[in-house]
C-alpha cells in the first residue's frame, strides 16, 4: 500500500496499458476510487477538464480530483465495478436482446456526453465497462481522445483517432470534421461485434440471421455521415422499435 495526496492505493495496477489504473481509497470522502496514473499530462489534464464538464451520469465514470506529482499526472475517479466487455479473452458472444441491451446503455451515455458538447472519438470493445453482463451496469470509459464543441459550435481536430475497425471513416482523414453520428458509426459496429465476436470487413461481409436487425445497425456502419443516425436519440428509437416487433411476433 502507497499513499498519493490523501489517496491510499494498491500497489498493483488494476489495467496496463500506455497509463496505468490503480485502485485507491479516498480517506477522506470514504470511498473507494480508481486513480488514472498519465505521463503525459498536458492530455490527462484535458480528460480530467472533460470528465468534470460532463458531470453525472449512470453511464460515465464520476470524476473526483486531478492533480500532479512526480512529473505524472493523477486522474481520480469512480471506482467501476466489473470488467471491459471484451475480456476474458476477447468476451463471450451475446444473444442478441442482450446486445441490444448493452448498446442502448451505451447510446444513453452517449447522448449526454454528446449533450454537453463532446464526442467520445474512441467508442470501442476495450472503453466499455459491464459487471456480470448486467446493461444497467454500463459504463463508457477514457475520455482521453474526446473532443469540444468550439467556438464555432463544431467538432473538429487536427488529428486522426479511435481503434482500428471501430473508427467511423472521417477518424482516418486529417483534419478530422466529427458530428454524434461518429460516434454512432462505432456504436453499430460494436453492437455486431458484441452478437457475432466479428467486425465486417472485405473478406467477411456484414450478415446477420436477423434482417431486420441488420437493417438497423446498416444504417449506423454507413460510409456517408449523413446517412447515418444524426442523434443518439434517433439510434435508440429504433432498437426499441425493433425490440417492440421481435416481442409482438
Amino acid at each position: 500500500m502507497i499513499k498519493w495526496h490523501q489517496y491510499q492505493v494498491m500497489i498493483e495496477p488494476l489495467a496496463k496499458a500506455s497509463n496505468c489504473v490503480y485502485q485507491g481509497f479516498d480517506v477522506l470522502r470514504d470511498i473507494p476510487v480508481a486513480i488514472k496514473v498519465c505521463r503525459r499530462i498536458k492530455r490527462a489534464e484535458k480528460e480530467a477538464e472533460i470528465m468534470q464538464d460532463y458531470g453525472k451520469h449512470p453511464c460515465l465514470p464520476r470524476f473526483y480530483d486531478f492533480f500532479v506529482q512526480d512529473k505524472q499526472a493523477y486522474i481520480v475517479m469512480e471506482l467501476v465495478k466489473g470488467q471491459r466487455i471484451n475480456c476474458p479473452k476477447g468476451g463471450p458472444v451475446r444473444d442478441p436482446m442482450l446486445a441490444i441491451a448493452i448498446t442502448r446503455q451505451i447510446l444513453e451515455g452517449l447522448k449526454h456526453l454528446h449533450r454537453c458538447g463532446f464526442i467520445h472519438f474512441d467508442i470501442a470493445h476495450h472503453n466499455i465497462m459491464i459487471e456480470n453482463d448486467k446493461p444497467q451496469t454500463v459504463k463508457i470509459l477514457d475520455y482521453c481522445g474526446s473532443v469540444r464543441k468550439n467556438a464555432k459550435g463544431i467538432w473538429l481536430t487536427k488529428r486522426r483517432g479511435g481503434t482500428i475497425n471501430f473508427r467511423p471513416p472521417e477518424q482516418e482523414q486529417t483534419p478530422c470534421l466529427l458530428s454524434p453520428a461518429s460516434d454512432l458509426y462505432s456504436v453499430a459496429r460494436l453492437c455486431y461485434w458484441l452478437i457475432t465476436r466479428s467486425l465486417p470487413s472485405v473478406s467477411r461481409p456484414f450478415s446477420l440471421p436477423d434482417k431486420q436487425l441488420q437493417s438497423l445497425l446498416g444504417r449506423g456502419m454507413q460510409t456517408e455521415s449523413k446517412l447515418r443516425y444524426q442523434s443518439a436519440t434517433e439510434f435508440i428509437q429504433a432498437l426499441d422499435n425493433w425490440e417492440q416487433r421481435k416481442n409482438t411476433r
